[in-house]
């Protein structure tokens, strides 16, 4: 197990690192859930579930495979 002070480190190096895309996935939520609400349909149904599961693979990629790597390892050895 992991300290508490190596876990926020981590964190914060996340939060360094992925910043600018962050802005875009914002951006990109907020006029999807606009354009959902005032004009529901398939295709923007569609785009919603899109963008969702974009955003949950970059969570898990980006986080646990490449930034998390080591604490990930630890896991997967510590059973």
């Amino acid at each position: 197990m992991i300290s508490a002070e190596e876990w926020w480190s981590i964190i914060a190096a996340y939060g360094a690192r992925i910043w600018p895309a962050q802005i875009v996935f914002y951006i990109i939520a907020i006029l999807l859930t606009g354009w959902l609400l005032l004009r529901p349909g398939l295709v923007n149904s569609w785009l919603t579930k899109l963008y969702l599961s974009v955003s949950f693979a970059w969570n898990g990629i980006v986080f646990f495979l490449i930034l998390a790597k080591d604490i990930t390892e630890l896991a997967l050895t510590d059973r």
